[in-house]
């Protein structure tokens, strides 16, 4: 009910599961995806963020920083933008291998509009993936971006503007990385 948002609990049970499926030999291709198709992600849940004690905030910037080092770093990642893709969530789609979107979502780094700026070594990751210009652009701004600024910037590699393509293309991209050599 709050767009996906990300509190200590969901990213807590996301970084083991995609633990899970890293020690799992049966599982060749991790996906990641929102509930619904009206957000991937509004990033990290501020409301729950400014009620933590100050170890706890570090912990959940930890944790979502564990999270896009197993995307960048473990096995063959894809993220499917199903909806408003914001802070972390953009963080998570920089991170993965692949990433496919719905067309006209709205892609934004958010933070420095709440005097935050980005942790959880989401410049390092940005700045490798989107380059320099890009990643001072949507951290300093805070604006949001159109699918094809995304494209230009690696945050999204293909877009359709059809649900029922859309996980079909999800589909059909996992199976064809996991048929590939590890």
């Amino acid at each position: 009910d709050r767009g996906n948002s990300l509190d200590l609990s969901t990213l807590t049970t996301m970084r083991k599961s995609i633990l899970d499926a890293q020690s799992n030999p049966d599982i060749n291709v991790v996906v990641l995806t929102g509930y619904g198709m009206k957000d991937f992600t509004t990033g990290i849940d501020l409301k729950e963020a400014m009620q933590l004690t100050k170890d706890e905030q570090f912990n959940l910037g930890n944790i979502a920083g564990d999270i896009a080092t197993l995307l960048y770093h473990g096995k063959p990642s894809i993220v499917a933008l199903n909806g408003r893709t914001m802070g972390m969530g953009v963080v998570f789609s920089v991170a993965a291998d692949y990433r496919i979107a719905m067309e006209d979502i709205l892609i934004q780094m958010p933070e420095i509009n709440s005097a935050i700026f980005p942790g959880a070594r989401c410049t390092i990751i940005m700045t490798r993936v989107c380059g320099l210009a890009w990643t001072r652009k949507l951290l300093l701004f805070g604006e949001p971006i159109t699918t094809n600024e995304a494209k230009e910037a690696n945050i999204v590699d293909q877009t359709t503007n059809n649900k029922q393509e859309f996980e079909k293309l999800v589909i059909e991209t996992a199976n064809k990385l996991a048929t590939k050599d590890k």
